[in-house]
């Protein structure tokens, strides 16, 4: 990847930063990347200390029943914004 595409992918990506919510992109293995309100919320150091580590690594067993129970209205083809 050139550095133009490098640029514009960081400058898209901090958009991620000004939410309120934690932001996570995978590839169903491993963490992609993360925000800062995420590294917060799940007591890391940094958005960078995140990234590259197992979605299993990243996620206590308490994290996982809530993520699962966030996201089976979505899977399940539920109205969830309203």
């Amino acid at each position: 990847m050139g550095p133009v595409l490098r640029r514009l992918e960081k400058e898209s990506l901090s958009i991620f930063d000004i939410l309120g919510d934690g932001v996570l992109i995978h590839d169903g293995k491993k963490a992609l990347y993360a925000n800062f309100k995420l590294a917060e919320f799940l007591n890391f150091d940094s958005p960078e200390s995140i990234v590259g580590k197992s979605l299993v690594r990243v996620f206590s067993r308490k994290d996982w029943k809530e993520l699962i129970e966030d996201v089976a209205p979505i899977l399940n083809g539920d109205e969830v914004f309203t």
